[in-house]
């Protein structure tokens, strides 16, 4: 069987994927943007459609429907998908489809746009030669099933993080305590909350908290909590992400809830 894979973008994790499973079981992919805020320091010498004309674009996705037998997209409303989907829908030998989403079921409250969705995901999803690739927990195959896939078209992908690139083989505490938070800064991640029991709790020790990300509650944050000892360190990339999980007494976790479940390899 011929496998191929329309990727959105070459970000970090997505090129950790690629490297250590498609690579290696030798699936062709390409990715759909160039550019991607999730920013790595590994290149890819892949296809990149954005990079080339709307004739060529169109002719690089026939190509890769006729000369494979299953597609894997990830998403559902982008040209490479409906593409793919149109062009299954008028052959003669059909391929199975798969659509990889980590999108939660949200229902618009505009009766417009519900209709609009219900209409494309359900002519979508009931087609039974489209699969669902669950990308998360077991809550993100909902959206699939709402809009009327069979059960036995829903599998559950989980994300991947290449584990061995946060491995530190000597870890070295640090000699003032260092909690650490990674992640966006929006309400469901309990930021706030974090800062207050550690102000409450350690402002009189020798510790620091340190937040690493952005985010909508970003410049709030900053303008109430920050200190000396409740450092805010913006967005990392890459290596100097690394440093600061190895730099890290503990790393700390107060959200709400976690959209995503995630494998390591």
């Amino acid at each position: 069987m011929r496998l191929f894979c329309f990727f959105v973008e070459p970000a970090s994790y997505t090129l950790d994927l690629a490297s250590n499973i498609f690579d290696k079981n030798e699936i062709d992919y390409c990715f759909i943007n160039s550019n991607t805020q999730a920013i790595s320091d590994s290149k890819s010498n892949k296809y990149f459609l954005d990079k080339k004309s709307w004739i060529s674009r169109f002719t690089y996705v026939l190509s890769c429907f006729k000369n494979n037998d299953f597609i894997i997209i990830n998403g559902y409303n982008n040209y490479p998908f409906i593409l793919i989907f149109i062009f299954n829908l008028f052959s003669i030998k059909k391929r199975y489809i798969a659509t990889d989403s980590d999108t939660q079921l949200i229902i618009p409250k505009n009766p417009l746009k519900r209709f609009i969705k219900w209409l494309y995901l359900s002519v979508i999803f009931q087609n039974k030669y489209v699969l669902g690739f669950a990308g998360g927990s077991n809550s993100h195959k909902d959206l699939f099933r709402y809009y009327g896939m069979k059960e036995d078209h829903i599998f559950l992908i989980p994300m991947m993080v290449d584990n061995s690139k946060f491995y530190a083989d000597k870890k070295k505490i640090p000699n003032t305590f260092t909690f650490l938070f990674l992640g966006r800064l929006v309400s469901y991640k309990n930021v706030e909350y974090l800062i207050q029991q550690f102000n409450i709790n350690f402002s009189d020790k020798d510790a620091v908290l340190k937040i690493v990300g952005d985010g909508e509650q970003g410049e709030y944050l900053m303008d109430k909590y920050n200190s000396k000892k409740v450092i805010f360190m913006g967005k990392k990339f890459n290596q100097e992400l690394i440093a600061e999980y190895h730099s890290a007494s503990c790393f700390v976790c107060p959200s709400l809830f976690e959209q995503r479940s995630w494998c390591v390899f």
